[in-house]
């Protein structure tokens, strides 16, 4: 967070003001802690965010919103709790892809 501050340079924005917005993206899933309290895009991190629908079976979808963006198929025993409708971070392998068929559809699968 001090190096975020620092390398806004603003003067008018306090560092309170800076932690809250880490937080809020931090939150809405735009950015992502690695290594502490260091921060990343999600978009250059093996992750994906969004918010996730369960199947009475179990497992869970995230949809991918369109465009390129595949839907992301997550296991029963990879759902860590949660529930209907929460904001989850899903690890993927973007590189080396797994694929799970549901309902003539092709999911990427991870894991939350």
């Amino acid at each position: 967070m001090r190096d975020v501050f620092d390398r806004l340079g603003v003067r008018d924005v306090t560092q309170e003001q800076v932690a809250v917005a880490l937080d809020d993206l931090e939150n809405d899933g735009v950015i992502v802690p690695v290594r502490g309290k260091r921060y990343s895009l999600l978009e250059f991190t093996p992750y994906a965010a969004g918010r996730i629908r369960v199947h009475p079976d179990g497992y869970g979808t995230i949809y991918g919103g369109g465009g390129d963006e595949p839907d992301i198929y997550v296991d029963r025993r990879g759902m860590k709790g949660a529930m209907n409708g929460d904001l989850v971070i899903v690890r993927v392998d973007r590189k080396n892809p797994q694929f799970q068929k549901l309902r003539q559809r092709r999911l990427i699968v991870g894991e939350v």
